[in-house]
């Protein structure tokens, strides 16, 4: 109803009655039967989202819902600022910068934080490597740091393929382990998978006062023992993934991480707090790595159960 006359008329024309489905519809809405996307919509063969960094988790558990031939495409490197990429081989999720639009230059991650502010541009760029990224565009942004770090996924012809692996402070560091990101989301999501779990939503939140990591943990577990049961399977994927990680527990300077169940609907709570906060809804995306002292939520009424009682003191109450 909202739409000019002339784009309603010619959405109207593509508007056909399912009879069939809408019966379908009507019996699972009587039985109570949960309801997937397969069975809203049996034909669906793609969709487009972001698949990486933060939303690697949520998206895995929307692929669990989807008909079995639809295939999930990333949507690549998109901002307010700029879009950066475009997935061109959806079967390996392979993006090219667009290059006609955007000016990149690149910062090795650890010079740039050391405060070297050298960069390189495009063709000298390393497949594997991670890089901080500036960007001059079209609509006046000159040289301007993005926070974000890409990763050079490939190459297609003579040109590097990126990735976002995270925000440029998507990084936390106790006692010199500089845990990132994307290792949390790595290991969250192989933990939770192996475990049979899905998680709609995780922070990890780094406590210097208590000296380690505290998981907050939305899944689909009824029972928080479940949950809580992931606990060294994940610290031990930590310390996989990142040595510094391994060393600083095996001297006992970092506690084991300790997982909070929460319940249904801490993620869409969460969300509403950050967006009372000034975020924008439809740009939201969640840092799944915090410190305790930039975590404001309150989890003590989305707690699973009778999960540990002194678990919300891990973070201020909003």
């Amino acid at each position: 109803a909202r739409l000019p006359p002339e784009i309603a008329s010619a959405v109207k024309d593509w508007l056909r009655p399912a009879p069939a489905q809408a019966q379908a519809l009507e019996d699972w809405h009587r039985r109570g039967t949960p309801l997937t996307l397969a069975d809203v919509w049996p034909q669906l063969r793609s969709v487009m989202t972001w698949l990486g960094a933060g939303c690697a988790v949520a998206a895995d558990a929307v692929r669990k819902t989807l008909p079995a031939s639809a295939r999930m495409i990333d949507a690549g490197y998109l901002a307010s600022e700029l879009r950066g990429t475009v997935v061109v081989d959806a079967a390996r999720n392979l993006a090219l910068p667009l290059v006609e639009d955007v000016f990149f230059e690149f910062a090795p991650v650890e010079a740039w934080d050391a405060g070297d502010r050298s960069t390189r541009l495009l063709h000298e760029i390393e497949v594997g490597e991670t890089y901080s990224i500036i960007v001059t565009t079209f609509g006046g942004l000159a040289r301007y740091h993005m926070n974000d770090i890409v990763r050079v996924t490939g190459r297609i012809g003579g040109t590097p393929t990126l990735a976002f692996v995270r925000k440029g402070r998507g990084v936390t560091n106790i006692t010199g382990e500089k845990l990132t990101e994307d290792q949390v989301n790595i290991a969250v999501a192989e933990v939770a998978g192996a475990a049979g779990l899905r998680v709609p939503f995780h922070v990890l939140i780094a406590d210097p006062a208590a000296a380690g990591y505290r998981a907050f943990v939305e899944t689909d577990a009824t029972e928080a023992h479940q949950v809580e049961a992931i606990g060294p399977a994940l610290d031990e994927r930590l310390g996989a993934l990142n040595i510094e990680y391994a060393s600083k527990r095996a001297s006992g300077r970092l506690k084991p991480v300790t997982i909070v169940a929460l319940a249904a609907g801490a993620e869409r709570a969460y969300r509403q707090h950050c967006v009372r906060k000034g975020q924008r809804e439809a740009q939201f995306k969640v840092l799944t790595l915090q410190n305790a002292s930039e975590f404001d939520f309150d989890v003590k009424p989305h707690l699973l159960g009778a999960v540990a009682g002194d678990a919300h003191h891990a973070a201020p109450r909003s």
